[in-house]
């Protein structure tokens, strides 16, 4: 298999997790599954089992998402604010990836003209009922919104699920004006705390997750799909990474590591460091 991310046929397998293969590519350092997947398995990973109970053999999904609507819409609102912190005016707005549609929510009650876009048509459904929000389903077609639409795109916790990332990267880039803003947040493969878990890392969970990206791998998926990175931030944990120390109560020093390098005053060292196993981006399109 290609990799996703540069095309390139050399890579190396590192797991093998809930029967699904991971490798890392030799050129541009992505991790990713591969393993083909079936057209069931992708059409039925996103339906209300993923986003109220859990879905298939995998620990992944949600609990209950619908139960954490205050805690969600406030971290949405705080995003919101650093999209709006660095764009003039509420504009067109597009949640890729948007679940239920609570970012579109937050986005909408603050002035934007805002979309979501879900490939789920139990979120899809749920949100435009509940919420009232402007969603539209669908599984990433160009001809889903017309080219130059957009003065922003966000994708929250997205690209890890694609199977197609540099396709969808780029039908996004076409909906987006020039100069538009494009926020996301993934995975990051090449944190200390990323290495430290190793197969143990939390965010190894196919066929739900797909896609684990590098510094290298995400800067060049960006680049390809005509984006400039503006700002880069660490999120995550680090010791936190790995599901058993997430399920043990660790030791004190670690504990206390823990803390320190995930505390918001410890972010630039975080960033310096590369030491949080999450990122977000800022990019603006050319």
């Amino acid at each position: 298999m290609k990799c996703p991310i540069c095309g390139d046929l050399s890579h190396n397998s590192l797991y093998k997790i809930n029967n699904y293969s991971i490798s890392r590519c030799k050129s541009c350092t992505h991790i990713f599954v591969s393993d083909a997947l079936s057209s069931d398995t992708l059409s039925n990973a996103y339906e209300q089992d993923y986003y109220q109970g859990k879905n298939y053999e995998v620990v992944s999904g949600y609990t209950d998402y619908i139960g954490n609507l205050d805690q969600r819409i406030a971290v949405f609102s705080e995003r919101l604010t650093r999209i709006q912190n660095r764009t003039r005016n509420a504009g067109k707005i597009l949640d890729y990836g948007c679940a239920v549609g609570l970012f579109v929510k937050v986005a909408k009650d603050a002035g934007w003209n805002a979309t979501g876009y879900e490939r789920s048509e139990w979120a899809s459904n749920y949100g435009r009922h509940n919420f009232g929000v402007d969603i539209v389903c669908g599984s990433g077609r160009s001809e889903d919104f017309p080219e130059n639409h957009f003065d922003a795109i966000t994708m929250w916790d997205v690209l890890e699920h694609l199977e197609h990332p540099s396709e969808i990267l780029g039908m996004v880039s076409r909906w987006m004006r020039s100069g538009g803003t494009l926020v996301l947040n993934t995975v990051n493969s090449s944190s200390i705390g990323a290495k430290i878990a190793g197969a143990d890392w939390r965010h190894l969970l196919p066929p739900h997750h797909l896609q684990f990206f590098s510094r290298r791998s995400i800067a060049k998926l960006l680049d390809n799909a005509g984006f400039d990175i503006t700002s880069l931030s660490s999120q995550g944990v680090m010791f936190g990474a790995s599901t058993s120390y997430i399920h043990s109560s660790g030791n004190a020093l670690r504990r206390s590591v823990e803390s320190a390098a995930t505390h918001w005053r410890s972010r630039k060292v975080a960033n310096l460091f590369n030491l949080l196993d999450e990122f977000e981006i800022l990019a603006v399109k050319r």
